[in-house]
This record gives structure tokens, sequence and C-alpha cells, in this order.
């Protein structure tokens, strides 16, 4: 007679997902991703913004385009890992029972091994939309060691709101200064808004912004119900601030702030987005996300096998995520990591800006 079965076990994995929201801005083609340490970008100025008045009988004007900025940037490196020991092993897994027959040692490692790596590229994965969001809301990134990746930022790009956004302020107003410092700058018109939540509430709950829904039959908005979009942004709909027409974005997704770091609110989860500001956007910015190269054992070619009396030696190897397995010195454990070297850097630095909502 053949066995029953008397219990059933089924494992639920409450996940949050890793988006990828702000990262997603900045662009990352084959060729940002480099066998390399450090990042070098020349930025070339050549089309000064003259409108040349010609004064009769002057002759002509010598002109130049040799002039760069040089800037060199190291993209820090990331190397969360896991081990796997036959202690794990031994343990029942989850959604299995002690009445199940096993699907073997093998398989079983083999199942922690992706589920490890899973877990490690999703920490990545935030820490990258970290990274954007400060160079994005603050210009600058802050390391855990202390250091700072400056993208210089111009001061008056940071705009903090001169008059609180209550029911006597005019955020199209707050919006249009902003706009024109950046369109001066860079020659582009402003068209996305991504909101923290208080500042989105200040803007939703002003008095101005309110009676601009219909001014004199002519909107000046067109704020909807809210549509959530992929990556979990949301969009609210559009609005106009002098000679620009810009989207409203909220992001409101959460981060947990590791422990022993230091970190102000260390344990508690935070949002990606500082509540107060606002990142305002021209169409399709400059902005770019390298990969330098990791660390890895690579294998020695035939001819210096026997000269060096081993088969790898270290290198730096390109891509995005590079996962490892590798098993320890005394063979009792096996090291499951994951390795990556991003640096999103907002090349188009005179294209964006921040309002500071007060």
């Amino acid at each position: 007679m053949a066995a029953v079965k008397t219990l059933f076990s089924a494992a639920f994995r409450a996940t949050i997902p890793a988006t990828r929201f702000l990262q997603k801005m900045f662009m990352s083609p084959d060729e940002y991703v480099f066998p390399g340490e450090k990042v070098q970008i020349d930025i070339i100025r050549t089309e000064e913004e003259f409108a040349v008045n010609v004064a009769l009988y002057k002759g002509g004007r010598g002109n130049s385009f040799d002039l760069f900025t040089d800037k060199e940037y190291t993209p820090p490196m990331f190397d969360e890992y896991a081990y796997i020991t036959a202690a794990t092993l031994n343990k029942r897994l989850p959604g299995r029972t002690i009445y199940d027959l096993s699907p073997g040692y093998e398989q079983d490692f083999a199942d922690l091994l992706m589920e490890y790596a899973s877990a490690l590229r999703a920490k990545i994965i935030r820490a990258k939309e970290i990274y954007a969001r400060d160079a994005l809301y603050f210009g600058e990134i802050t390391l855990v060691n202390g250091d700072v990746i400056d993208f210089n930022l111009k001061a008056d790009h940071i705009y903090t709101t001169p008059v609180s956004w209550t029911s006597t302020s005019d955020p199209f107003a707050d919006f249009a200064v902003l706009g024109g410092r950046i369109r001066r700058d860079s020659g582009r018109a402003i068209i996305d808004a991504i909101s923290g939540e208080t500042a989105i509430q200040k803007f939703l709950n002003n008095d101005a912004v309110k009676a601009s829904a219909n001014l004199k039959q002519i909107e000046r908005m067109s704020i909807t119900s809210p549509m959530a979009r992929e990556e979990g942004s949301t969009y609210h709909g559009t609005f106009s601030a002098n000679d620009y027409k810009i989207n409203l974005w909220t992001y409101s997704q959460y981060h947990k702030v590791p422990e022993g770091f230091g970190f102000p609110n260390e344990g508690t989860r935070q949002p990606y987005i500082p509540t107060d500001r606002i990142c305002v956007l021209p169409t399709n910015p400059d902005f770019r996300l390298y990969y330098g190269g990791v660390p890895v054992l690579s294998d020695v070619s035939p001819d210096l096998r026997g000269v060096l009396s081993m088969d790898q030696i270290p290198a730096l190897e390109r891509g995005r995520m590079l996962p490892y397995i590798y098993l320890d010195r005394d063979k009792m454990s096996v090291k499951v990591g994951v390795r990556s070297r991003p640096l999103p850097i907002p090349v188009e630095i005179d294209g964006y800006g921040v309002l500071v909502v007060t």
C-alpha cells in the first residue's frame, strides 16, 4: 500500500521589489562598461552663445574650439556575499516537509545558490538607486567612508522657495525661476518634475494651484487621478509655469537604511526621494551610468601556466553585475557573491535643477 502524505508545505517569501526608476534615467550602453578603475570625461564647450554684432571696417574675428574640461571619477565597488555550508544544507529548506523526499543535496545547493545571488543583486540595485537619487537631488554622492563625489551642480540650480507654499504663494513662479536658470545655462526647456511626498502635498493643496485648473477658461493644469507606472513611479498629469509645460511625477518607494555605519535613521525604512525636494529635468538629459572593472581570478594563458605555476591570476573584468562562487581554502564552505562598480554621472550638469520646497 502506497504511503500517504499527511502534511503539505508551501513557501511564501515576503519580498519588496528592488525598483530602478531613478537609475533608468542614466544611459548605460555597452561602451560605458569597461575593465578599468577610473572614468575620465572630457566635456567640450565649443558653442559659445554669442550673437555676433559686426562692426564695419574692423576685419574678421579669430575663434578657438580646443577648450574642454577634464573630469575623473573612480566608481566605488560593491561586494556583497554569503556562505553556504554543509550545516546550511542539512536543514529543512522552506517549502519542504520532513516527509518529502529531498530533490537531492546538489539540487538543494543549486536552489540556495540562485536564491542568495538574487537577494545580493537586489541589494546592489537599491544602492544604485540611492546613488542616482543623490546625484539628482543633491548633485553629489557620499560614500560609506565619508568621501564625497561632487558633480559641481551650480549653486543656483538648487533653488529654495523664498515663500512657503501656503495659500498665499505661487508655486508656478518658483518653477518658472528654476526653469529660467536651467534654460539660461543649457538652452533647454524643463519638462519633468519628480516630487517628494511633502512637496507634492503642499503643491496640490495650494490655492493658486487649485484655481489654475481653469484660469479665464484656459486650463493651466491637467492634474488627473494618479496613474501607477513601471518601477514604482506615479504620473499625476501636467501643468504650466510661464512657457514651460511640465509633467508631474512621484516615486513613493522606500529602502532600509543599513545598520552599523553611522547613518541617520539606521535600521528604518526611508523614502528614496527627499520629501521636501523636487527634481526638475529637461527632455532626455545626458545622464550616464558607468561601470568600472571588478577584481576576479582570470584564467592564465597556456604559455604562462608553466612559468607561473598557477592556472589563474588576479585581473579586472568588465560587467554590470558579476556573480562569483569560490570554494574556501579549507574546502568547508562556498562563498557566493556579486560584485559591481556602478557610478551614475549627470554629465549635463547645467540641464537640471532641484526645488527645495518650504
